[in-house]
């Protein structure tokens, strides 16, 4: 198919990241066009597979809490808009060794945002979860607003919502 009709932003690549783009994009009046090797959502890229997991205490760094404690409210509003369910909340749990990268990492960030969580020992691991049986050494950090992502669902609603917004904006059935 060959069109002469000009685009405000070319994006290559509908993946997670790419079909995200279109999405925020169109949101904002732009007319945008999409390219993938292949018909999105696909098996052929990192964003597949039934799910990914969402998270707001990063251990990497606090900085990244109020990204993902926006993503959190954008998944939500596509929900809302695609009426597809994206984003099931199942809590998350993150175990190491007291002391650990991952174990102060999630801390620093739950403290420094005041999200919710609890630290939990080895047997109160053992005891809520389980399937779980961490050493007695370890501990956890439990997040309860933690939760898996669809990607294909997700990657499908964003390119869904992305051109029905190209279409209202420039007049196309």
């Amino acid at each position: 198919m060959v069109s002469e009709r000009m685009h405000d932003v070319a994006i290559v690549g509908l993946g997670a990241m790419g079909s995200a783009a279109a999405l925020e994009l169109s949101r904002r009046g732009a007319d945008v066009v999409g390219f993938d090797s292949f018909t999105p959502p696909h098996t052929f890229g990192s964003s597949h597979g039934d799910t990914r997991i969402i998270r707001e205490a990063y251990f990497e760094h606090p900085v990244y809490v109020p990204m993902v404690q926006r993503a959190f409210e954008l998944w939500r509003d596509l929900e809302r808009l695609s009426g597809t369910a994206l984003l099931k909340q199942t809590g998350g749990l993150m175990i190491g060794a007291p002391g650990c990268v991952l174990v102060e990492g999630a801390l620093r960030s739950a403290r420094v945002h005041g999200l919710e969580h609890a630290v939990l020992s080895a047997s109160d691991i053992r005891a809520r979860f389980p399937v779980l049986n961490p050493s007695p050494d370890m501990v956890g950090v439990w997040e309860p607003r933690a939760g898996v992502l669809s990607p294909e669902a997700c990657v499908a609603a964003q390119i869904e919502q992305a051109r029905r917004l190209i279409r209202a904006a420039t007049g196309q059935p």
